[in-house]
């Protein structure tokens, strides 16, 4: 793996919120509130709700507001203008934001209309063949910028679905990697062990490449 290196900057008063958890098991209730069916195509109360309760941080020049996504088979032909404004309206509330079950870049080139100020850089199609994905990691640019370019995170005996997918991004004076990982959600529960079990692995190898950068998440 080739991940970028870090510029070195460091400030104590910087915070990371602890948004991440909580918007990770937010959001997988939320994403059955968007009908990934060309058919259907729409949103439901409860999703709105699930946006409502979703406790936000204020937004500070002392802090960077990260969150992570599976937004499931996303593209450009099972969400419409409605899920993708809804979309917007939630990441908008944060400054960095990793996305998985990205299908084409079509649709965050839609996405971004909709987010002024906004970048992403997105991984190459990942995974079995009939079933790749991208990640995508988006960032609103008066916030945070990425540093470098980002990288696969290899999987040297082929145990992951899908590889690690890293970038180094910098918020005012502080700076860190970012690293996204879609874990198998089927009903194969072995798989999906094997695959968690892999983790610490995973955070040794970025750590192991990314030279004195250790903010890592």
């Amino acid at each position: 793996m080739t991940t970028p290196q870090s510029n070195g900057h460091r400030a104590k008063s910087f915070v990371i919120y602890a948004t991440i958890a909580i918007i990770s098991v937010a959001v997988a209730l939320a994403i059955n509130g968007i009908d990934p069916r060309p058919a259907a195509r729409k949103i439901t109360r409860p999703l709105e709700r699930i946006i409502d309760a979703v406790p936000m941080p204020n937004r500070s020049p002392d802090a960077v507001r990260i969150a992570t996504w599976h937004i499931r088979s996303f593209s450009v032909g099972t969400h419409d203008d409605r899920a993708l404004k809804t979309i917007s309206d939630i990441v908008s509330q944060f400054d960095v934001v990793a996305v998985q079950g990205v299908r084409e870049t079509a649709v965050l080139d839609r996405l971004l209309i909709r987010l002024p100020g906004w970048r992403y850089t997105a991984s190459p199609p990942l995974g079995p063949d009939g079933n790749t994905e991208r990640y995508a990691f988006l960032w609103h640019a008066a916030a945070a910028d990425i540093i470098g370019d980002p990288a696969i995170v290899a999987d040297p005996f082929g145990q992951l679905e899908r590889e690690p997918f890293a970038a180094t991004f910098v918020s005012g004076k502080f700076d860190f990697t970012l690293c996204t990982v879609r874990i198998e959600e089927s009903d194969n529960i072995p798989v999906r062990r094997r695959e968690l079990r892999l983790m610490d692995e995973i955070v040794d190898e970025v750590r192991s490449a990314n030279g004195d950068e250790r903010d890592l998440i």
